[in-house]
Formats: C-alpha cells, sequence, structure tokens
C-alpha cells in the first residue's frame, strides 16, 4: 500500500469532520454538500503535470489512471465530487506537492487520510 491524498471540496456551511467524509467516500456511500468538481479541467491539467497519463473513462464509469517515472507510480481515480491519488515505490515529496498544487489551483484541498488532517485554512482567506 502507498501513501494516499484525497481531495474535495465541501459546501462552505457543512462541518462533518473529515474522517466521516473520507470513510463514506471509500466506500462509494453518497456525501451530501460536496460540490462538483471540474473533472474534466482537473483531469486535463493532470495529464499535463504528469505526461503520460490517460484518464480515460469506460461505460462503466472512470478507471483508474497510472502514471509511472522510474521508481515512483501514482495512482488517480475519482468520482463527480473527489479525486484520490495513491503514490506508491520511491516517491519525493515532490510528487506528492505537484499533485496538490494542481488541486490547489481549483481551490479543492487536500485530506490525509494517513495523519487524519484536512488542508483547507486556506480556502476561508
Amino acid at each position: 500500500m502507498g501513501y494516499q491524498l484525497i481531495f474535495w471540496q465541501q459546501d462552505p456551511v457543512d462541518h462533518t469532520e473529515a474522517s466521516n467524509v473520507y470513510d463514506a467516500l471509500m466506500s462509494s456511500a453518497r456525501v451530501d454538500r460536496l460540490v462538483r468538481l471540474p473533472l474534466p479541467q482537473i483531469l486535463s491539467a493532470l495529464q499535463s503535470e504528469f505526461v503520460g497519463l490517460d484518464p480515460v473513462p469506460t461505460p462503466d464509469g472512470p478507471r483508474p489512471a497510472f502514471w509511472e517515472d522510474g521508481d515512483t507510480v501514482v495512482e488517480f481515480w475519482w468520482s463527480e465530487v473527489h479525486l484520490g491519488a495513491e503514490l506508491r515505490g520511491s516517491w519525493p515529496d515532490e510528487i506528492a506537492n505537484r499533485v496538490i498544487d494542481v488541486l490547489a489551483g481549483f481551490r479543492v484541498p487536500l485530506y490525509d487520510p494517513q495523519t487524519g488532517e484536512r488542508f483547507d485554512s486556506w480556502l476561508a482567506g
């Protein structure tokens, strides 16, 4: 198992604990008050940042997309309200920061399930 990064936008009036949102998303449960993401634009930006990434939808919904560079593999998956990335192998922090920066450009903050921390304080400003 690698290191997961999970991203979503919540309705500003929703104060649901991030860990509860994460658990629901990972079990494919419906989560109220999440904002629909601009997925075509986000996926295009990720393709620009991670050359060779090919996030192609299938008739059964999106399939995971993979990016590889030497000893690093990043698996991306998504729904209409969230995007996840799992980093595997020996990946430098710079790879994670590239993913975080792309999503931050769309004002979609990170939840780090390994630490249980949601990085969204910058949205208030």
